[in-house]
Parts: C-alpha cells; sequence; structure tokens
C-alpha cells in the first residue's frame, strides 16, 4: 500500500475480502453521503422526496468521474453499488459501460435483482420504540438493514445499521431477559415501505440532526432499500385521515368512560376524573396514540415538561397529575395486557419524578406563556394577543422578521398515530 493511499481505500479493501455484501454496500453508502461538501447549487436536488429520488450530487459528479478513472478494485466495486443504490441513469450506464467487466465480486453481478424479502419489528410492550428490520436477499447472501424508531408525537428514525446475516440469525435466540421485554412480529411490506419513508421525512427536519456511528452514512442504502419495496396502490388521502382522527376520537371518549367507571377511576375524585380526557389527548397526540399503553418515555415527557407546560390551570390542580397517571397506568396497561413487570417499572418512575414534577409546578416553571413553548416561533403570535403592530410600529419592522426558530423541537407538533 502506498503511504499516501486514501484510509477509505484500505477500508474499502477489507470490506471486499468479507463473504458478506454488507461492508461494502456500507462503505459505499458512506461515501455516497458525503453530499453535505456539495456546492450550493445542488440544494434543490436534496430538497427531492426521501427513498424516491436521488439528491446525491456530490457522489456522482465529484466522486463517480474520480472513480472511473483510477481503476482500483475497490473503486470498481463502489462504482457497481452505487450504479444501483443512488438510482440515477446516467451514472448506471456510465458505470456499466466503463467498470462491468472490471474485477469485482461475483455478487455485484446480481445487485440489480436484489430484493427486500421480509420485514420485522422488534419493539417494547409499550409502542414507544422499534426497531424494524429489513431482511435483503442477494445473490444467495442475506443481510439485514436494522432501523431503530421513536415513536412520540410523530414517528422518527434515531439510527440504521447494516448487519451481515439475516434476520432470524441476528435476532433468532435472544437472551430470555430481553425476549420477555421484546414484542416481535412480522410486518407487511407496503406497509413498512410506508412507516420507514414517514420517519425519514420527519428526521430530515431535526435539529440538531440525528448523527450516530452509522447515520446518516447509511442513508443511501436505506433510501435505496425503500425503492425496492412495494408501494402502497392506496392512498386515501385526507378523507380516510378525517376519518381516523374521528374514530380515534371517539375511542378515546369510550376510554374515558370505561374508566371512570372502573375500580381505578372509581377511587379518584370526581373533579381528577375530569382530567382523564385532557391526558389521554396528549397521548394521543404527543405520545404513542395509544391511549391503553403507557411506557416511560412518554410519562416522564408527560410529567416534566408537557403537562405543566401545555396545561393551563391553578397549582391544586397540576399536583393531582401524579395520583391520576397512576390510576390511569395501572388500569390502561392491564386493560392492553400490559406485562405487570413492565408496568410496575412505569409506576415506580411515576413515584420517582413527583418530587421533580412538583417542583416544577411550585417554582412557577410550568406555562410561562399560555399558549405553549411552540408560539412564540409562529409569525401570528403577537398579533393574536394583540402586540404585533405596537412593536412593529416601535421597532420600525416585525419583532420575528428574519430570525432563526430552528432550536424549536418539530417533535413538539402533534403528528399522527403510530401505525
Amino acid at each position: 500500500m502506498h503511504t499516501d493511499e486514501p484510509q477509505f481505500i484500505e477500508e474499502l479493501r477489507t470490506a471486499l475480502k468479507s463473504p458478506s455484501p454488507a461492508a461494502l454496500i456500507e462503505g459505499a453508502s458512506m461515501l455516497a453521503a458525503l453530499q453535505d461538501v456539495a456546492d450550493d447549487e445542488f440544494q434543490a436536488q436534496r430538497e427531492t422526496t426521501p427513498g424516491e429520488a436521488y439528491p446525491y450530487a456530490f457522489a456522482v459528479l465529484e466522486l463517480a468521474p474520480v472513480f472511473v478513472e483510477s481503476d482500483t478494485p475497490e473503486t470498481n466495486a463502489v462504482l457497481r453499488v452505487w450504479a444501483e443504490m443512488l438510482g440515477d441513469d446516467m451514472l448506471r450506464r456510465r458505470v456499466l459501460n466503463s467498470v462491468s467487466t472490471r474485477e469485482h465480486p461475483d455478487w455485484l453481478d446480481a445487485l440489480d435483482r436484489a430484493t427486500v424479502a421480509r420485514a420485522m419489528s422488534m419493539g417494547d410492550h409499550f409502542g414507544e420504540e422499534e426497531t424494524v428490520l429489513l431482511e435483503v436477499h442477494v445473490d444467495g447472501h442475506a443481510i439485514t438493514m436494522a432501523c431503530a424508531l421513536q415513536h412520540l408525537g410523530t414517528t422518527s428514525l434515531d439510527d440504521a445499521y447494516l448487519l451481515p446475516v439475516a434476520i432470524t440469525t441476528a435476532f433468532g435466540d435472544l437472551p430470555a431477559d430481553v425476549s420477555a421485554r421484546t414484542v416481535m412480529r412480522d410486518l407487511d411490506l407496503v406497509t413498512t415501505r410506508d412507516l420507514l419513508l414517514e420517519a425519514l421525512e420527519f428526521t430530515e427536519h431535526l435539529f440538531p440532526p440525528v448523527e450516530t456511528d452509522s447515520w446518516p452514512a447509511t442513508k443511501p442504502a436505506l433510501e435505496w432499500l425503500l425503492r425496492l419495496l412495494p408501494a402502497n396502490p392506496d392512498d386515501s388521502g385526507t378523507d380516510f385521515d378525517a376519518q381516523h382522527e374521528a374514530a380515534q376520537a371517539a375511542l378515546r371518549d369510550q376510554l374515558e368512560h370505561e374508566f371512570a367507571a372502573s375500580p381505578d377511576g372509581q377511587a379518584l375524585p370526581p373533579e381528577m376524573r375530569d382530567e382523564v380526557g385532557l391526558v389521554l389527548e396528549l397521548q394521543h397526540d404527543y405520545g404513542t396514540g395509544d391511549a391503553l399503553r403507557w411506557g416511560p418515555t412518554f410519562v416522564e415527557y408527560l410529567m416534566l415538561d408537557l403537562y405543566p407546560r401545555k396545561y393551563l390551570a391553578p397549582d391544586r390542580v397540576l399536583l393531582q397529575l401524579p395520583r391520576l397517571l397512576t390510576a390511569i397506568v395501572t388500569w390502561a396497561n392491564a386493560r392492553s395486557g400490559v406485562p405487570d413487570e413492565s408496568t410496575r417499572a412505569v409506576l415506580k418512575l411515576i413515584r420517582d419524578l413527583t418530587p421533580e414534577y412538583r417542583e416544577i409546578v411550585q417554582n412557577g416553571d410550568a406555562n410561562p406563556y399560555p399558549f405553549g413553548a411552540g408560539a412564540l416561533s409562529d409569525p401570528n403570535f403577537l398579533e393574536t394577543i394583540g402586540l404585533g403592530h405596537q412593536l412593529e410600529s416601535e421597532s420600525g419592522g416585525s419583532p420575528l422578521e428574519d430570525q432563526d426558530h430552528t432550536e424549536q423541537d418539530p417533535r413538539d407538533t402533534p403528528g399522527p398515530p403510530t401505525p
């Protein structure tokens, strides 16, 4: 090896020696993800719909010609992967004309026939966290893309990484303690595509952006696999969404009445039962959307941020939340079949967080403005409370004009329930 040889060439050489395609696919994806150093003129290409169009201008326009000229086994292999992964017809034609006869592993000849053969979910009992597994078959090889999701308000992508083995090989023999905390199920490929596209699109707008050891390096590979999944032929659009929301609202009303009539609900004072509807609505809008499954992530978010910030009420009302939440969690998790051990862990968390919650409420940290923390990022907010015109006149311009509000967490915007 030459002393001035780039490190990535050595890493690609190691990947080529691997019996599994996963290492080389991951390396090619990482190089394609260098799109962030592209010139500004390519910004419009990056704003295309995730998984459907090609945004990696830098990889094609800058790296690909260099790789074609270099003619090494490593760069030739990357080009062969890019020809399928990046979905660019011009690149594919040039690669096949230039490097298809050069030295490469046999499985690269079958990459255009790669298929996603199976999708599977591994999640917790509460529906808060889930890992979606895509098993990909390439010329007799099986590899797995694991996509870690979080379902709070709108589904987001926490990470995505490649495994060099099939799903059953990687997760077929989980330790007993892990298996007891894990819900595993097969997924429909169409539904899986819709779920991952939604998560990917939402994650693109998070600030700060999601960054792990493997993400966004695996983004090009994930988008390639999403293109291999079958699309939903029936997009019912707004009418379906409206019907679904109406059904969800009716279900919440039903559950509210069921809880009020249950022993857990009857043990609460009547005025406390009046707040049940609000708590269920917050779970729908900002949690998993399932009012019958309450996990630790949303419970902590509800107590230490969401409830005291969103709900304008006297302290005596706010301070009832731990007792109310304990009753709701006990009833709802039992009704939906959440294991007792898991529910006990959530109830303990409520007890542990109660002193901090009381301090938030009693110190006046809750509800600094009744419109919610996101309101100040709304250009119409000051007009809503009648101050916009006055401040604009005094300052000579809009007080919110040209300000960057990217610090607002998009997760603070209610999203559709998790499928």
